[in-house]
């Protein structure tokens, strides 16, 4: 589990925490965050969910997660409908463009004048077009996904601090991967060595870690 924390009203760069889990369970992210109150930005990540049924919590989605879906079936089988659907959301991304680094307050005002009436026209849009596709269709799914977290999507408009996705969270988990696979190499390379120690050495040794003064 990861999240970037950024102080309101201050010029200083945001702060990156990490936090380990053997596994995705839900359990692991509602231990954690037990005690927190406030908003939470991240994907449609299941095991969350339980953390906004309270109330004390307030979900904030991330745009890119929405985009990326109907992306998927414009790369795959363009047409006119997906490249409307992603110039529409990319309305959304120049306004913030625009506002980035100005105060909470300042955003909010441009996204209620702005941003408010290209999601009322591009939830419109979805509707309707999700009217005339099968439920099957790949585009159907794309649009879903959006109208089933549309409340925790728009949110960022009634909130000047939320992001309009949790982009720089993921970016910041990059370099933790990076060293996740240079760990997996020095791993392999390591048991490589004690392999090759294990068939050499006549002692009763079977490993580094146990006869480290061995030779």
């Amino acid at each position: 589990m990861f999240g970037v924390l950024k102080l309101p009203l201050t010029t200083e760069p945001a702060a990156v925490w990490f936090d380990f889990s053997s596994n995705r369970k839900g359990v692991h992210a509602q231990t954690r965050l037990a005690v927190f109150r406030g908003i939470l930005q991240a994907d449609a990540y299941a095991g969350f969910d339980q953390l906004y049924a309270s109330g004390d919590i307030h979900e904030a989605a991330c745009w890119d997660h929405a985009r990326r879906y109907i992306y998927d079936v414009h790369a795959r089988t363009p047409t006119p409908d997906t490249q409307q659907l992603l110039e529409m959301i990319g309305e959304l991304y120049s306004i913030e463009a625009d506002i980035r680094g100005k105060a909470p307050d300042e955003r909010l005002r441009s996204r209620q004048e702005k941003t408010k009436p290209l999601l009322a026209k591009l939830e419109a849009t979805i509707r309707a077009k999700l009217a005339t596709l099968s439920t099957k269709s790949a585009l159907a799914k794309a649009i879903n996904y959006s109208l089933n977290h549309w409340a925790a999507l728009v949110f960022y408009c009634e909130d000047g601090r939320v992001e309009i996705s949790n982009v720089l969270a993921e970016n910041a988990l990059r370099c933790v991967a990076l060293g996740r696979n240079n760990a997996q190499l020095q791993i392999m390379r390591s048991l490589h060595r004690t392999a090759r120690h294990a068939r050499q050495c006549d002692a009763p040794c079977r490993d580094l870690w146990r006869a480290p003064n061995c030779t």
